[in-house]
């Protein structure tokens, strides 16, 4: 009974733990890129993305980098790279950014393989795109 009851609480442990560790994000991730308002941004496309989250380079605390393809017709394209930084405060790797629109990216760790992200308009925070995604493979 006891051996039992030490087993479950050390299973609810690893979980909570590699969901709780920001660089868990680390690997490759499959899955989609959904628009979720297109009144903001009415260009807006589905997409079928790969992420790919690593260590900066330089190596620092606090820091990622994502390259971001998606597959058209079959092909890989690229969609760009983006330096990432862990907000304590948020729980999220997030990624502000001026393209068409003023932009921020956001990535609390996965659950599991499961990452979801979000897109928001800056200032005032209108969600316009959400990340689904499913790991592809382990970091090495």
């Amino acid at each position: 009974m006891r051996s039992a009851l030490l087993l479950s609480f050390l299973l609810a442990v690893s979980t909570v733990s590699e969901a709780e560790d920001p660089k868990a994000i680390l690997g490759v991730w499959k899955g989609t890129s959904l628009c979720v308002n297109l009144e903001a941004t009415p260009g807006c496309h589905d997409e079928e993305v790969i992420l790919e989250f690593r260590e900066a380079t330089p190596p620092g605390p606090g820091k990622l980098h994502l390259k971001a393809d998606k597959v058209v017709n079959g092909e890989v394209v690229l969609m760009g790279e983006l330096d990432f930084v862990w907000d304590a405060k948020a729980g999220a790797w997030s990624c502000e950014r001026q393209m068409r629109y003023h932009g921020l990216w956001a990535y609390p760790p996965p659950k599991g393989d499961e990452l979801t992200g979000t897109l928001v308009l800056l200032p005032d925070r209108t969600v316009v795109r959400k990340v689904a995604v499913r790991r592809s493979n382990r970091p090495n």
